[in-house]
């Protein structure tokens, strides 16, 4: 219920602002009722502002297909290191895995 409420709240009260804490489930519900204004909100506060981990960041564009995230996780310098032993490494898309293993080989 509260999801909703924030979603509504940014669509039509702008009352609130996309936060590392909302991000997750505006991004869910925006992509859901096809909102690309708001998807594209959240992907400017996830490359501008966020102070979310890369690799939450990196899911979540892998999640919702944003292509400027991906990219801005991509030249994050500390990218490889924090997804070494991690076990979100697993979920990502083989697209992805192949693309760190070319980071780390051109390294």
């Amino acid at each position: 219920f509260q999801e909703f409420l924030d979603l509504l709240n940014l669509v039509y009260l702008r009352t609130m602002e996309i936060t590392d804490a909302t991000v997750p489930h505006i991004l869910k519900l925006a992509d859901r009722f096809q909102m690309e204004c708001l998807v594209n909100q959240s992907e400017k506060h996830l490359t501008q502002s966020s102070e979310m981990d890369v690799v939450k960041k990196l899911l979540l564009a892998e999640q919702y297909r944003l292509r400027s995230l991906k990219d801005h996780c991509f030249n994050s310098e500390d990218l490889i290191e924090k997804l070494k032993g991690s076990p979100e490494y697993d979920l990502l898309s083989v697209d992805t895995k192949v693309r760190i293993c070319d980071k780390i080989m051109k390294n």
